[in-house]
């Protein structure tokens, strides 16, 4: 009978069908589970692997702390030090300023003592204390040679220069200095030949003024 005959092979489809359904199934479910166990282990390893990182992290930051407060106090200390050492500069300039101004009194009121003497030719072994004398007989008024401090040449502000070097004086006096002065303003002005020093051509001028600088 055709319906018996369809109906045996269709249930030996049915069957075989599910044997072939039960088999997929149970190595669907093996391969999940090995999978499973897999990306677990996976998971597990990483997992594992970002804990160590975080407590080598972890510990990284301590030390970095650590130093960071040290660091810290050493700023601390070299601020402290620093405003100590500007506390000592600035009271040693306060000091140095004033012995400065000290300095610059003491030096004009030298200077009100100074003459300041160019156009004095120069020469070899020259007696520049002669000169002075002559140079005070000149405007009249008589010193010797105890009454000149000290005279010298005084180096020119430019390195090469035609001019003859100026003549610093200090007398013993501000009153000789300024008789001096005033002596020579009632005068022609005073050559080289004056005080007897011999040039080529025309003597040339003497000019005597104050020392300010």
């Amino acid at each position: 009978d055709v319906d018996c005959i369809l109906e045996r092979y269709t249930k030996g489809i049915s069957a075989q069908f599910q044997a072939f359904k039960l088999d997929l199934e149970a190595c669907v479910e093996s391969k999940l589970s090995s999978l499973h166990e897999s990306l677990k282990a996976d998971i597990k390893g990483d997992l594992d692997y970002i804990k160590s990182e975080l407590k080598l992290v972890n510990d990284r930051q301590n030390v970095l702390s650590a130093e960071h407060e040290a660091l810290a106090q050493r700023v601390d200390s070299v601020e402290m030090n620093t405003q100590t050492n500007s506390s000592n500069i600035l009271s040693q300039n306060e000091q140095l300023s004033s012995l400065q101004s000290d300095l610059n009194n003491i030096l004009q009121r030298e200077r009100l003592q100074n003459l300041e003497i160019s156009g004095v030719p120069e020469k070899a072994g020259e007696n520049l204390i002669i000169y002075m004398v002559k140079m005070a007989k000149y405007a009249d008024v008589i010193i010797t040679n105890e009454e000149v401090e000290y005279i010298t040449r005084a180096q020119n502000r430019k390195k090469i220069s035609p001019e003859p070097k100026k003549i610093i004086v200090k007398l013993k006096s501000r009153l000789l200095r300024d008789s001096i002065i005033s002596g020579l303003r009632g005068k022609r002005t005073m050559t080289t030949s004056d005080i007897g020093i011999t040039v080529s051509g025309q003597p040339s001028n003497i000019y005597v003024n104050e020392h300010l600088t």
